[in-house]
């Protein structure tokens, strides 16, 4: 689905180089799939073997992505991770976070015995939506390793994930450009639940008068009463950030993760709801983020899908699967 909105600000006010600058724009339009010209642009991760600090969250639907994926390719043997729970810019010039970048730089540039070496490899944020995350906590690994996979069916009658595939077939189906544009799935966690990760999601689907969809799966938190959770990342919480968060399009607000997963689901009454929503990748689908109730609260999990093409409509089977590690 092209998507130039940044790109555009990108090339109109960056990027400059002595040959003025790459129009990105043309090429996208010239070139919508894959072929050489994006193929070269893919780092040789294999070959990247320098000591790497690698700073990611996942809130960002730009950045996310690729930072995991370098953290996880990258040939380094000296390479460390660090998740924060927040936006990139008032992290990174954090005073606390400045220092610990100092610390691995004068290590390895200055030859300093600064301790250095005992950091933890990983470290990581737990997303509680509600005011408790937690941060800085320590891993050997991401995933970590005490992680155990467990697998969602979609349960199209009654709406659900289960964790038995369902004994029948059903489809959930929405029509493109309707108000409800979308198919959700819930499910309740009984006890403390911990979401850490890379979900992944394998549906079956179809475009009913199309040969072609766009799908974005959704992993949400809801609270007991089945309301979707979000927060800012960002200090400035003015009218005009409200009115860049209000449909989550922006870094500047949390309401799902983008790609990998670290979260909490609460004790007695927690709930996960998958939902179709447009622009979005799913903590139960493809994504890395977390998720955490407390007390008695319900969290909930929310997946969906959403089809660009205009006249048609969406349906998906019920025998696809949700994986969340």
């Amino acid at each position: 689905m092209p998507d130039n909105g940044f790109d555009g600000t990108l090339q109109q006010n960056s990027f400059w180089g002595h040959g003025q600058k790459e129009d990105i724009l043309t090429e996208t339009e010239l070139y919508p799939l894959m072929t050489d010209l994006w193929e070269n642009k893919i780092p040789e991760f294999d070959k990247i073997t320098v000591p790497a600090y690698i700073v990611g969250s996942y809130s960002n639907t730009l950045h996310t992505q690729g930072t995991f994926r370098a953290w996880r390719r990258i040939a380094s043997e000296d390479k460390w991770l660090r998740i924060h729970n927040s936006q990139e810019w008032p992290d990174y010039y954090d005073e606390t976070n400045r220092e610990d970048l100092r610390n691995f730089f004068d290590h390895f540039l200055k030859g300093q015995d600064n301790g250095w070496e005992r950091t933890p490899r990983v470290r990581y944020s737990l997303l509680d939506l509600d005011g408790h995350d937690q941060t800085g906590v320590a891993a050997d690994a991401f995933p970590t390793e005490d992680v155990v996979s467990t697998k969602y069916f979609l349960e199209g009658r009654s709406r659900t994930l289960v964790t038995a595939a369902p004994a029948d077939g059903a489809s959930a189906m929405y029509p493109v450009g309707a108000t409800a544009d979308a198919v959700s799935f819930l499910t309740r966690f009984d006890e403390e639940t911990v979401l850490v990760g890379y979900p992944k999601a394998h549906l079956w689907v179809e475009a009913r008068g199309s040969d072609d969809m766009d799908l974005f799966v959704l992993v949400q938190k809801l609270d007991a009463y089945g309301t979707p959770l979000a927060q800012f990342t960002v200090p400035n919480q003015s009218a005009m950030i409200h009115d860049a968060t209000e449909r989550g399009g922006s870094t500047c607000g949390t309401r799902a993760p983008t790609g990998v997963c670290a979260s909490r689901c609460g004790t007695s009454t927690s709930t996960c709801r998958p939902t179709t929503y447009p622009r979005t990748r799913s903590t139960g689908s493809r994504s890395s983020a977390t998720v955490r109730s407390s007390r008695s609260r319900s969290t909930c999990c929310r997946l969906g899908w959403c089809s660009t093409r205009a006249n048609s409509s969406v349906s998906l089977s019920a025998v696809g699967a949700c994986s969340v590690r």
